[in-house]
């Protein structure tokens, strides 16, 4: 399932988001306020592994904002909601 907008996409989270996702989730800057990181490779493949696992008939818990302009994956999103 996909939202667009004009400026933005929000999807699902795939493996093909590992390299993005990593990016800004192993920067301490980033991570700095959040419950969690700076992760490890490890911890970044959980991450989607773990966001993936719901059926995508459920409530997803995730979801990967992208530029609608260019595709280009700038963060995730989720609502803290257990599945």
């Amino acid at each position: 399932m996909e939202l667009r907008t004009s400026r933005l996409l929000l999807r699902e989270l795939t493996d093909a988001d590992h390299a993005a996702v990593h990016r800004y989730a192993s920067d301490p800057d980033v991570t700095r306020f959040m419950a969690w990181g700076p992760n490890s490779v490890e911890e970044t493949v959980a991450f989607l592994a773990d966001a993936r696992r719901v059926p995508p008939t459920s409530c997803r818990r995730s979801a990967c904002g992208a530029r609608a302009t260019c595709a280009t994956t700038c963060g995730s999103a989720g609502n803290g909601g257990t599945a």
